[in-house]
């Protein structure tokens, strides 16, 4: 069950469809099919429920503003954080293929999305094969990153951990805000840092307080300010990939 509040109409932010932007060139046609896709535009406050796990699936959600959680349960009923979302990011992908939902998705600030049903989906990659293409890229850009975490708790320390998800979340708010100063507010707890990092909530207060007293970012509650983007570069493993915009792979756009 939905467990937003309607929106008023044109709350969201700018460019909602920049996920599929840094991919390809939209058409004005692509783009009227995009934007033609959600059935509401929803809100909601910060730690509300935006779907749980369990839920029927129906719908998927693009988030226009604020930041959103994903979470799983454990069988014993403990619960970790699985992702950050930021705007432009499609939630709920992951639990397409089956009945009920596989994940709980919580704003972590107040939120703007839109609903989008599953049928609509479908009949967009049945009218722009393209658009289902670049969806289809943009799956496989989420496994990529999906892999590089793991790769990241595999091998390196706490420090390049912190660094790569300060970073990541950095560069995918900017993407949505070229203008955007290097700043994040997280309002995560120890906890669920240490979920998304595999690290102890003592190792992640021992490793936030050694970053600032490094001068890599200064903190102000859930604020956080990146004072050394370079340094923390230097640290982030493992290496950052180049999208390829255009891929001469893609079907052509259907211009109706």
């Amino acid at each position: 069950m939905d467990r937003l509040l309607p929106g008023s109409p044109g709350a969201a932010g700018a460019r909602p469809w920049r996920r599929f932007e840094r991919l390809v060139d939209l058409t004005e046609a692509e783009r009227a099919a995009l934007d033609a896709l959600p059935d509401r535009e929803l809100s909601c406050r910060r730690g509300q429920i935006v779907r749980n796990e369990g839920d029927p699936v129906g719908h998927l959600y693009l988030l226009t503003r604020g930041m959103v959680g994903s979470s799983a349960s454990f069988s014993n009923g403990d619960r970790t954080q699985l992702k950050i979302h930021v705007p432009g990011d499609i939630l709920g992908g992951p639990s397409v293929p089956f009945r009920d939902a596989t994940e709980t998705l919580a704003a972590l600030t107040d939120i703007v999305a839109s609903r989008i049903p599953l049928r609509a989906v479908g009949e967009l990659f049945a009218a722009h094969p393209r658009l289902g293409a670049v969806w289809f890229a943009i799956a496989q850009q989420e496994r990529t990153m999906l892999a590089m975490r793991v790769m990241s708790l595999a091998r390196s320390d706490a420090m390049s951990r912190m660094a790569y998800l300060l970073l990541d979340l950095h560069e995918r708010l900017r993407d949505g805000d070229p203008q955007r100063l290097p700043s994040i507010e997280l309002r995560l707890t120890n906890q669920a840092f240490g979920d998304l990092l595999g690290l102890s909530v003592v190792h992640v207060s021992r490793v936030l307080g050694r970053m600032q007293r490094e001068g890599l970012f200064a903190r102000d509650r859930h604020r956080f300010a990146l004072l050394d983007i370079p340094g923390l570069e230097r640290l982030a493993a493992p290496a950052r990939m180049v999208l390829n915009r255009n891929p001469n792979w893609l079907p052509p756009a259907n211009e109706s």
